[in-house]
């Protein structure tokens, strides 16, 4: 066992406690043997006591709980955090753990505290590892972290805002007075279509007799793909009067998408074609405009 006093202190100590010294028992030595307990003990902290204070006086970390932590149910004190710039304060309270299992405990940024048994969510601040016998805990291991970098290009959709995982692709389509079609670029990068609008200058009146009909096809990177993102036979997709809709001037119509939604999954370097088909004789578009949503995950 390494002494923790010098040569020089456990002198002083010594000579202060000479009573002790002989009698056989050097103070130095059972401050040693304290600091030793110490050290080995769940206390063995070697900072200073007010950096200790500045990150874990008054709690708020998600400290462990034993008054609460019982067989197969994880006892946590009160957490808070900060998440997109306000402070998410979350009560004390207790989660149900699984037995036979390595549950992953975490918290997200509403604040809710859940666990699962495969791993940790991206995205959600790490709290606990705790592997689980049948019908108790057989070990809790700190998964927290008090520091964090986020990496160059590290932070994908997933863990962005709808509006910021979102990139629009709006194609001026001119005048629109008889049946035509379009090409659309998509993204270079794998993307979902969320929504497809169309829009215009002037109103064009529903009718079962004269009417525009829309369809969007996937032609993929090859530009033979036959991937309907908007089913132009579809009443819903038309002007008609009968399942459709009109076109107010200055108001976004949106399309309606495919239901199956690997149909709306794109790739790098997929080419879209817009089919606008005029049906008898309907008044014509002036500055119709297509506006194709993407959405990001990766």
């Amino acid at each position: 066992m390494s002494d923790y006093l010098s040569t020089a202190q456990a002198n002083v100590v010594d000579r202060d406690n000479r009573m002790m010294s002989v009698a056989g028992i050097p103070m130095s030595t059972i401050i040693n043997d304290l600091f030793a307990l110490v050290d080995g003990g769940n206390i063995g902290i070697t900072a200073l006591a007010g950096d200790v204070d500045s990150l874990a006086l008054g709690g708020g970390l998600f400290g462990q709980d034993p008054d609460t932590t019982i067989g197969l149910t994880f006892g946590y004190k009160a957490g808070r955090f900060v998440a997109a710039g306000s402070v998410v304060s979350v009560s004390a309270g207790t989660i149900a753990l699984s037995g036979g299992a390595t549950n992953y405990i975490e918290v997200d940024s509403a604040g809710t505290v859940s666990k699962n048994t495969t791993a940790f969510t991206a995205g959600r601040l790490r709290l606990y590892t705790v592997v689980c016998g049948a019908a108790s805990i057989t070990t809790v291991t700190n998964a927290k972290v008090l520091a964090g970098v986020i990496p160059a290009g590290s932070v994908t959709g997933s863990l962005l805002s709808a509006a910021a995982a979102t990139k629009e692709v709006a194609i001026s389509l001119g005048t629109i007075s008889a049946t035509g079609s379009f090409c659309v670029v998509c993204p270079d990068a794998a993307a979902t279509i969320s929504k497809v609008q169309f829009a215009a200058k002037e109103t064009l009146a529903a009718s079962d007799t004269n009417y525009f009909d829309f369809g969007l096809v996937n032609k993929g990177p090859t530009g033979t793909g036959t991937t309907a993102v908007v089913d132009r036979t579809a009443a819903a997709n038309s002007t008609k009067a009968t399942g459709g809709a009109p076109v107010n001037a200055y108001v976004r119509r949106n399309l309606t998408l495919s239901g199956t939604p690997a149909d709306l999954n794109t790739a790098a370097g997929d080419v879209l074609e817009l089919t606008i088909t005029k049906t008898a004789s309907p008044a014509n578009f002036t500055q119709g405009v297509l506006l194709v949503h993407f959405a990001f995950a990766g």
